[in-house]
């Protein structure tokens, strides 16, 4: 366990990796944590000290939207608290009676301390100013925490089996730009304060006191709040407001009056201005784009209904479904740069989004197929024509379906946009389907290409223009819209 927490300390220093190594360091970290206690064995002060920076490395703020990315597939911000509430007890089992340990790094600042739970000598108060080795933010900081020492009191039935309050305390410098939003305009605007006892008091007869600082300028209705572990979806954000009573407030903090021990942070109204930011503005070049293609599109549709008894023919109707395809993307994206759609709203954009991309693609196919049949010299029957519209709007449809059945929409959709989720394996339900229609597409022009310049090939000079038409229509169109899709990324 020491090499991996060294080991891991030294990768994450990097700051070289992608959202889901932040997950996966999460899964390391318990998994350490739970070695340890299933073990019996207590860390050095050396291991105690990397866990602990490494746990800082991961919060740092410049990884803020890498955890906005992996909170689409699990809660990891969620589960990093409570592994850091278990490495605390685990190392608080192991003080002498009376004795304290203060660790500080660049995001974190940890108190732990064991007292009898007969004789708690005095109340807790948090952070220990005058430490030694306090970094400029946590020696400066005006974020306070007070527990009356009458709050440490066990329930009868557990007076006698238990002997030592474990009490750990953590402030963090950065968890508030980490953990799930709570919504409606609101943001964390204080730095979060978790205290974690253990074995778990009574209900306290006195209030515990928090006072925190706010870090936001420019916010309104300051509000106390603590995280709620009860709620089942915790990624959509657990902020409770009920349990803390918010005293007339200063310009620079907050000070609350709370019943329970919990982790705490001050929850405020944004200004205006910084909700759009928060949101995204939207991407004016993405924008005239869409709206260019928009029209050029339309005008071709309109063409196309004009002169539709002259020039009806299978190549025709393809190329119509692929321009609504190409129309109906563009409409999505121009709706998708919306700053006010709901979750909800943006999942269902980013759902019919997969879909028409997917039809593009299949449409594309669906061309090289016409070609491939007119230079066999296949004829054109119903049938044909219905496996056509099957593979240009059934398989995308099959795909999405199945992609929602198994994420439950898990990925559709993220904090910045209206897309899939680059995280949690959902790439590839649009990766996938699109490089096996290139390789297809690719092999199936090879055929056309190889068949109309042999000698053998076809006789029929009006069949040879038409099949030409057909590879060269596929062989523009694709690269083109591979290359759209790939911006999407």
């Amino acid at each position: 366990m020491t090499q991996v927490v060294r080991s891991m300390l030294e990768l994450v220093s990097t700051k070289n990796y992608y959202s889901g190594d932040l997950l996966f360091c999460v899964e390391i970290l318990r998994n350490v944590t739970d070695t340890y206690k299933r073990a019996t064995y207590i860390p050095s002060f050396e291991d105690i000290q990397k866990f602990f920076h490494a746990v800082s490395h991961i919060l740092d703020a410049d990884n803020r939207e890498k955890w906005e990315d992996a909170q689409q597939v699990a809660p990891g911000s969620v589960l990093l608290m409570k592994v850091l509430e278990d490495y605390i007890h685990l190392i608080g089992d192991a003080l002498k009676p009376f004795q304290s340990s203060i660790i500080v790094t660049e995001n974190l600042v940890i108190s732990i301390q064991r007292e009898p739970v007969s004789a708690v000598s005095s109340d807790i108060n948090f952070p220990m100013k005058g430490r030694r080795g306090m970094n400029d933010w946590a020696r400066n900081s005006e974020d306070k925490l007070f527990i009356p020492k009458e709050v440490l009191t066990l329930p009868n039935a557990e007076t006698e089996e238990s002997t030592y309050f474990v009490i750990g305390a953590v402030l963090y410098r950065t968890l508030g730009l980490i953990l799930p939003p709570p919504g409606n305009s609101l943001a964390v605007s204080s730095k979060v304060l978790t205290v974690t006892i253990r074995p778990l008091t009574k209900p306290p007869d006195q209030q515990v006191v928090v006072e925190l600082s706010h870090i936001i300028n420019g916010t309104s209705s300051p509000q106390c709040a603590v995280w709620d572990y009860s709620k089942s979806d915790a990624s959509s954000g657990s902020w409770d407001t009920d349990s803390c009573q918010t005293l007339p407030t200063h310009p620079s903090h907050t000070k609350c009056l709370c019943d329970q021990l919990s982790t705490f942070a001050v929850l405020a109204q944004l200004p205006k201005e910084m909700v759009m930011d928060v949101s995204g503005s939207p991407s004016v070049p993405l924008m005239i784009g869409c709206a260019v293609s928009c029209m050029a599109l339309l005008i071709l549709l309109a063409v196309y209904a004009a002169f539709w008894r002259f020039i009806r023919s299978e190549r025709s109707i393809i190329l119509l479904n692929f321009c609504l395809s190409i129309l109906a993307s563009n409409v999505l994206i121009l709706v998708g740069q919306s700053q006010a759609l709901s979750k909800a709203v943006c999942a269902l954009i980013a759902a019919f989004l997969h879909f028409f991309f997917l039809s593009s693609f299949c449409w594309v196919l669906t061309e090289a197929w016409q070609s491939y049949l007119a230079v066999i010299g296949q004829m054109r029957t119903r049938l044909v024509r219905k496996r056509f519209l099957c593979l240009g709007w059934g398989l995308p449809a099959l795909v999405v379906a199945v992609s929602v059945g198994f994420t439950r929409t898990k990925g559709y959709g993220t904090p910045h946009y209206c897309w899939l989720s680059l995280e949690g394996g959902l790439l590839y339900a649009f990766v996938g389907p699109a490089a096996v229609i290139v390789l297809v597409n690719m092999l199936i022009g090879i055929i056309v290409f190889n068949k109309l310049m042999s000698r053998d090939g076809i006789s029929d000079k009006s069949k040879k223009q038409r099949a030409g038409a057909s590879l060269w229509s596929s062989c523009v169109v694709l690269p083109l819209w591979l290359l759209l899709g790939c911006l999407q990324f």
